[in-house]
């Protein structure tokens, strides 16, 4: 019996060996994907950042075009401004032009006529 117990006893300390390294080995490779695991977190927290940062540069970017597309139109809305004052300008211009240039017609229709007169007097002396 004492022979059987050592027997009994010497198996159970070899199942135990084997089961303190098997528990060793599946801790070993639980460590190992910890370690992974803490690897692809930190990988993924990168990724993330990098979108959050192209993130608020695209909406930096899209404010950006927006106030330049306001100063833009501001201005197209100035320089379309000026274009009218200067077409208003050109036709108050053209008004006068056409009013001048009747006055120095009936100006010189009158001096016509007044060297006309000088003429007719000149022949009846």
């Amino acid at each position: 019996a004492k022979q059987e117990a050592t027997v009994i006893t010497k198996d159970h300390a070899l199942i135990l060996a084997k089961l303190e390294e098997h528990i060793y080995i599946v801790e070993s490779d639980r460590d190992d994907a910890r370690k992974e695991l803490l690897k692809e977190q930190s990988a993924l927290l990168e990724v993330r950042a990098k979108f959050d940062k192209a993130k608020s540069d695209a909406h930096e970017e899209t404010i950006n075009f927006s106030q330049r597309e306001a100063a833009l139109v501001h201005q197209a809305g100035s320089s379309q401004d000026a274009i009218n004052s200067l077409e208003k300008d050109v036709a108050l211009k053209q008004v006068l032009l056409e009013e001048n240039a009747a006055a120095a017609e009936a100006h010189a229709e009158e001096i016509t006529n007044m060297e006309q007169s000088i003429e007719d007097m000149k022949k009846k002396n």
